[in-house]
């Protein structure tokens, strides 16, 4: 179902011409790294209610070709998502690759614009979460309250309050 067109702002984000659309924060553990399997359940289990983690951004195609007429709006798919979807491992990639290639490359169509990469580092006795997302999806509170109650052991994100 067609969703509402983005606010100035947003669509100011999708539309951004000097340089990538996306955002992200990066977290560094020490110790070996989760199983992706394990990793993908507690993304399951923790973001599963949240509607917006489903959204995809599409251009809308059905005004003119002219200048700002064509707009960005989110869209739900109708079956709906898997959140652990978007749980990628990256293997043995550095956070430097990571946001060199990753932050450049536009989200392809077709699923929510965002991935949680898992990077292990064989020179360091730890692991990265690479959280990357589209700017207009997440601001950088909600971002942080995603991370906290995916990584501190709380339940899963209320989706009424988090609306």
């Amino acid at each position: 179902m067609p969703g509402p067109h983005l606010p100035f702002m947003e669509e100011g984000m999708a539309r951004w011409p000097f340089g990538p659309p996306n955002a992200g924060v990066a977290l560094d553990f020490t110790g070996p790294p989760p199983q992706l399997g394990e990793l993908r359940t507690l993304v399951r289990e923790r973001w599963a209610g949240l509607p917006r983690l489903a959204r995809q951004l599409v251009r809308d195609e059905r005004r003119p070709l002219s200048g700002w007429s064509r707009q960005h709006r989110w869209e739900t798919p109708a079956a709906g998502h898997d959140p652990a979807e978007q749980v990628l491992d990256t293997g043995p990639a550095t956070l430097q690759d990571a946001v060199r290639d990753w932050f450049h490359r536009p989200f392809p169509g077709g699923e929510p614009p965002w991935n949680l990469h898992l990077l292990h580092d064989p020179a360091a006795d730890g692991f990265t979460l690479l959280f990357r997302m589209h700017h207009s999806l997440l601001d950088g509170r909600s971002l942080t309250t995603l991370l906290r109650a995916l990584l501190d052991g709380c339940g899963p994100v209320d989706a009424g309050a988090a609306a």
